[in-house]
């Protein structure tokens, strides 16, 4: 029995000594062991089958007691193995943390989707919500790339019926560009936003705007000057395009149903021939085209057509 208590009082100074020992150890370290919870772990999951993506949460809450710890020292995961597509809850799981023991996750289960992807490419359409300034409009739109990519679950994907991007423009009084976001959008017009993935999620719009014009077509009626050498005649005279378009701003008066060219000399020809004449138009007005071929036949007088 003596020997029994000798060896009991021994086991307490041992325990005693490496007890005095650790605390030297820490002291010395300067290593604090504390309760700490640590926010903003990332959540990763593992065993996923191929062909398939998972949606979850990708951030949760880890308390440990030991030595601090961050949360990029952390690795907290779900594990999907043989999970087909479905809705599941999963516990968190985490793995064993060196010098320190994991009491609590928050949360400690998750609602995961397991889902598989399509992806499809759909044009970009530019839409115009709030228009430039009175006086301005819009002339025209392009975006860079023309084209996005939309992938994510193959039932959510399918309900996109195309990639939008809405312009304000309310402050535009010339040719600009700038970024705006790509959205897309099902057969009503609403978002689509449910686990789908745009690329890229945002495109460059160039937009033209300019004064708001008056557009008016009209025939061409060439001008002739001077005279043919005796013994030639005119025959057919037309101008090529036989109409342009003349533009100006709101509030230009009509014009008549003909605009003229500057004039084309008759002088020293022989035969039929073009020539290029601008387009004479009133001030503050513009042609388009603003130049034209006039072709004018010029053939000898017949014994019929003489005097």
């Amino acid at each position: 029995m003596n020997g029994s208590k000798k060896n009991t009082t021994g086991l307490k100074i041992i325990s005693l000594v490496l007890a005095v020992m650790l605390w030297l150890f820490v002291t010395n370290e300067n290593v604090i062991i504390t309760r700490n919870e640590i926010t903003g772990v990332k959540l990763n999951h593992i065993n996923l089958e191929e062909g398939l993506k998972a949606s979850h949460t990708d951030k949760v809450s880890v308390e440990v007691i030991g030595t601090p710890k961050e949360a990029s020292d952390i690795n907290a995961y779900i594990d999907l193995k043989g999970l087909e597509p479905g809705i599941y809850t999963l516990p968190v799981k985490v793995e064993p943390v060196p010098g320190a023991r994991v009491t609590k996750i928050r949360p400690e289960q998750v609602k995961v989707q397991v889902f598989k992807t399509e992806e499809n490419i759909f044009p970009v359409t530019c839409r115009v919500q709030k228009l430039p300034p009175a006086g301005y409009t819009v002339e025209g739109m392009i975006t860079v790339p023309e084209k996005c990519l939309v992938k994510g679950p193959q039932e959510v994907v399918r309900k996109v019926a195309s990639v939008v991007t809405f312009l304000d423009l309310t402050d535009r009084t010339e040719t600009s560009s700038f970024y705006a976001p790509a959205r897309a959008v099902d057969a009503r017009g609403e978002t689509v936003t449910d686990n789908i993935t745009l690329i890229p999620d945002q495109v460059k719009v160039y937009v033209v705007v300019g004064q708001e014009r008056t557009l008016t077509k009209v025939a061409v009626n060439p001008t002739l000057t001077g005279k043919l050498p005796d013994g030639y005649v005119l025959g057919d005279i037309r101008a090529e395009p036989s109409e342009v378009t003349l533009i100006g701003p709101p509030g230009t008066p009509a014009p008549s149903l003909q605009v003229t060219t500057s004039p084309v000399s008759l002088e020293g020809h022989t035969l039929p021939f073009t020539e290029e004449a601008a387009v004479t138009v009133p001030q503050g007005v513009s042609a388009f085209p603003e130049r034209v071929r006039v072709m004018v036949d010029v053939k000898p007088v017949t014994k019929e057509e003489s005097p």
